[in-house]
């Protein structure tokens, strides 16, 4: 258990280098070891604040090496904090503190983005964009390199903003508001009123400023309010064994998706209490019953006919074959499924049927032309998962088949010649820094010849493993 005596404040010392304290606001609690700690962390995380206001202090130069290091040992001795131990109260005096520090943090986090960015290092170093390149190296996803990208793109051209930030007195939130309402038509005329917007931010609730702020980027825009359908815009993507959706709606599509919902929901909720009525089965929950209807309207839609609400399946379940005669049955980006699920999905189906051998390996599906045909490309998808290139997360919907053998050098569209390459790294494949090539094979490997590549840097010599996901 950690007692907050042991804690190391001397890892910390130069946060205080950076800028004197900010005033906040205290909890009072009883006085002791463990709230002399407490003390002394908020005024180093106070003196986060404004890290990024300068690159240094009276004169001297910030190591900004030193600071960094200290954050990580920050960051370590808050994640070995018992809380049992320090309680309530103390949780009361760090949170403004800490939120204060994670908003220091998060703009000049962002803001280190917007300068490799800006460098193009990356794109130089690793054929990768920021985002993708955050993703890969930080072991995130590319929305959350994307998301900072934009958050410093926007901050940088709003100094008001992004130095209230940096020093807490504003929310992440107000900055990716801005980054949100701006486009390249309205943002020299936010930037010049960005006084006013200011002013109203420090004065008013984040849901009242966000609305003034929305009307202010639509009378910017020399092309009036962005049209609904470009403004609305959905995600979606598997949790465990869930697929999580997220979405905005506008405008029209927006009324048309909420009152069909509503009026499936309640066609739903109607069943289910006549249901608990007639047999006692509980009464499901709203959200339970919103996905539901969500799930029933999707189904309706796809429909064969006008005739009936009785909805065919496109189901593409992949057989891999073992030697020991037990088969694994998955979906086509790999991931398992179970046999009710697989019997619920093929009941009144179209059902295709895709057989791999037991390393991944699609079997043969001809090479009769120039380009891939559908079930190749389904192959791939299999075989590869997206884009080989090291670290690009590009799914396979999003990708080339590229001829590894160039077809116009007598290369054959056949699987064992092909690979997913998105269309950024399609030209780095075809580019004189790059080249994706078959694998060498090592007498280790047991997996099938033919199917692996790697890719070549001929400015460094080195040699990288392409990523397949569907090869073990």
């Amino acid at each position: 258990m950690f007692d907050p005596a042991d804690f190391d404040l001397d890892a910390l010392d130069a946060l205080e280098q950076i800028t004197p304290s900010r005033s906040r606001r205290c909890v009072a609690r009883p006085a002791g070891n463990g709230d002399a700690v407490l003390a002394r962390l908020r005024r180093r995380f106070a003196a986060l604040d404004d890290a990024s206001a300068a690159p240094a202090v009276n004169g001297s130069p910030v190591d900004v090496a030193k600071v960094a290091a200290d954050l990580r040992d920050a960051a370590r001795v808050l994640g070995r904090l018992d809380w049992d131990v320090l309680g309530v109260q103390a949780a009361l005096g760090l949170t403004d503190n800490l939120e204060a520090a994670r908003r220091a943090v998060t703009t000049a986090l962002a803001g280190a983005l917007v300068t490799l960015d800006a460098s193009g290092a990356t794109v130089q170093e690793t054929e990768l964009a920021v985002p993708s390149w955050f993703a890969h190296t930080m072991g995130t996803s590319r929305a959350d390199g994307a998301r900072l990208l934009k958050l410093g793109r926007a901050l940088a051209r709003f100094e008001l903003f992004n130095t209230e930030i940096s020093a807490g007195g504003l929310s992440i939130a107000h900055g990716e508001a801005l980054a949100a309402a701006c486009n390249r038509r309205n943002t020299d005329a936010l930037v010049a009123v960005e006084r006013l917007l200011f002013d109203h931010a420090r004065t008013h609730t984040y849901l009242e400023w966000l609305t003034e702020l929305r009307r202010a980027a639509d009378l910017a825009d020399a092309d009036g309010p962005t049209p609904d359908s470009e403004r609305s815009k959905a995600s979606l993507h598997t949790v465990g064994h869930a697929e999580v959706l997220n979405g905005e709606l506008y405008g029209a599509a927006g009324e048309r998706f909420r009152q069909s919902l509503d009026a499936e929901l309640t066609r739903l909720r109607r069943q289910a209490w006549r249901d608990h009525k007639n047999t006692g089965a509980p009464v499901p929950g709203t959200a339970q019953l919103r996905a539901a209807a969500l799930c029933e309207l999707v189904r309706r839609g796809v429909a064969n006919s006008d005739s009936t609400t009785a909805a065919r399946t496109e189901a593409v379940i992949v057989i891999e074959a073992r030697d020991d005669l037990a088969a694994q049955v998955s979906a086509l980006d790999g991931r398992p499924l179970p046999p009710a699920l697989v019997e619920q999905l093929t009941c009144d189906a179209h059902l295709q049927v895709l057989i791999t051998d037991a390393h991944g390996q699609p079997l043969w599906l001809g090479r009769t032309r120039r380009i891939a045909s559908a079930a190749q490309r389904q192959a791939l998808a299999i075989r590869d998962g997206g884009c080989i290139f090291p670290g690009c997360d590009m799914p396979p919907d999003w990708c080339d088949a590229h001829h590894s053998h160039e077809w116009e050098h007598g290369g054959g569209t056949d699987i064992a010649n092909l690979a997913y390459v998105c269309r950024r790294h399609h030209g780095t494949a075809h580019s004189k820094r790059w080249t994706l090539r078959p694998a060498g094979r090592d007498p280790d490997d047991t997996g099938p010849p033919g199917q692996r590549f790697e890719w070549l840097n001929h400015r460094t010599g080195e040699v990288i493993p392409a990523q397949q996901r569907g090869l073990r």
